[in-house]
């Protein structure tokens, strides 16, 4: 669990989920919603010394409310997918 991927497969009629996972390097925790609107929200919990490459549906992506385009704390992989290290990430795609 050196990198991991967190990759929710939406489905309309679920609208909401994640789930919490005691890998060897520390907790690593998901929580997700899909709004009404088509607007996808994401936490994420990255343990310490462990990368997490990110999918998210098509849409302007934010974390922690500001735009992707040169965070300094994630790279874009292509097309929808984030790697990002160890700490607490709140993604959003909106349509």
């Amino acid at each position: 669990f050196k990198t991991f991927a967190v990759n929710p497969v939406l489905d309309p009629r679920v609208k909401s989920g994640g789930g919490d996972y005691d890998a060897m390097t520390g907790r690593i925790s998901t929580d997700w919603t899909l709004g009404a609107d088509g607007a996808f929200s994401l936490a994420v919990t990255v343990p310490a010394n462990t990368r997490a490459h990110i999918h998210l549906p098509p849409g302007r992506h934010q974390e922690g409310g500001k735009p992707l385009a040169g965070h300094p704390d994630i790279r874009e992989l292509g097309q929808g997918v984030y790697e990002v290290g160890s700490g607490t990430y709140r993604f959003l795609a909106a349509p």
